[in-house]
């Protein structure tokens, strides 16, 4: 929400004397969308002060602010542990926020058990795991957990594919890019994008196939 609403929703909201926890999950998702990450944290904090009980959308939105500030990873962890105090489980969307942070901070034995454990998961999920395989220098198994998302009949989306690419790059893995690449159009029917293209030729380039 653009900061002039977000003031806007915040007057509104403070007005209020008991507002549900619909509204308070609402303003602390705007905040953390928005990457207003201390008021986000901030209006959490207030909210449990006022004895609201949090909903997993809340501890969801928690979760995905700290995702963004990787120095915020102790932080939320112990938002994890109020999780698992609160009795939620792992079911999206408090398990992809999940696994997304241990993932994207670079805790992937955490984030992979966090991410089988999980009774299903959606294509973020999926993303979160590649990406974060791929960029902690382990891309064979970023590519053997994309085959895994086919066979989970988990359709991959532009970001699979990005992310698919990128692996392939640090690889230094030519012919699996160009497999993937194709793989985009002739199986999914995805139109390339710009970002399709700047991957392969990073991948190229990385090879010194470029001319």
């Amino acid at each position: 929400m653009p900061n002039v609403v977000a003031l806007d929703a915040r007057k509104g909201f403070d007005y209020l004397k008991e507002p549900d926890i619909v509204l308070w999950t609402s303003m602390i998702g705007g905040y953390a969308q928005n990457g207003e990450n201390e008021a986000a944290l901030s209006l959490y904090c207030r909210m449990l002060m006022e004895g609201m009980m949090p909903n997993e959308l809340t501890m969801a939105s928690v979760l995905k602010k700290h995702v963004r500030v990787l120095s915020a990873f102790q932080q939320g962890k112990q938002i994890h542990a109020r999780t698992i105090k609160y009795g939620f489980g792992l079911e999206v969307p408090i398990g992809s926020a999940l696994s997304t942070l241990y993932a994207k901070c670079g805790n992937l034995e955490d984030g992979s058990l966090l991410f089988r454990r999980m009774p299903t998961r959606g294509a973020i999920t999926w993303n979160a795991m590649i990406s974060g395989l791929s960029q902690n220098g382990r891309g064979i198994e970023a590519l053997q957990l994309s085959e895994e998302m086919r066979l989970e009949d988990a359709r991959p989306d532009h970001v699979t594919f990005v992310n698919l690419l990128s692996a392939c790059s640090h690889m230094g893995s030519v012919e699996r890019g160009w497999m993937y690449f194709k793989m985009m159009s002739n199986e999914f029917g995805r139109a390339p994008r710009v970002e399709y293209y700047a991957c392969m030729v990073d991948v190229l380039s990385r090879a010194r196939q470029v001319r």
